[in-house]
């Protein structure tokens, strides 16, 4: 491997996380890893939505019940914080929901597409397995059908 330096983005640096989550996925690699690269991603993404008025749902405030904000972003982040700080509790251990993964990919890809009008093809492919495995959970989609048949 070469020894460069790059000049990376962060909305490029949460693409190619994104990417790399994608086919780690649907690879069926390692979820703790998969979920650490969709966090780290979509946090970006949130941030930068912000900044341009759309940060997505899940780690929004403003839609949290007033006083509980803190808790609420306690708890989604419960994971992401685990797997990457062992500052507080080393020996700890977490009982870990991947579906919380494919929800916070689902919601990055969202952003990001917000933010940039553009999507590559593994956000694409997902996008079309989410609207299939979740078909209650997406508005409307041509892929909806699908899922039923």
């Amino acid at each position: 491997m070469q020894r460069q330096i790059e000049q990376v983005s962060k909305l490029e640096a949460a693409e190619r996380q994104l990417v790399e989550a994608i086919r780690l996925f649907f690879e069926e690699r390692d979820r703790v890893a998969i979920h650490t690269l969709v966090s780290a991603a979509h946090q970006v993404l949130a941030d930068v939505g912000r900044i341009h008025g759309y940060g997505g749902v899940m780690r929004n405030p403003e839609l949290v019940k007033k006083g509980k904000e803190a808790e609420y972003l306690q708890a989604i982040k419960r994971a992401e914080n685990f797997f990457k700080r062992a500052d507080r509790n080393p020996n700890e251990s977490i009982e870990f929901a991947p579906f919380l993964t494919e929800i916070f990919l689902n919601e990055a890809l969202q952003i990001y597409r917000v933010l940039t009008g553009t999507m590559v093809w593994e956000f694409g492919v997902y996008g079309i397995w989410f609207t299939m495995e979740y078909p209650q959970l997406v508005v409307e989609s041509p892929y909806r059908s699908l899922a039923s048949a």
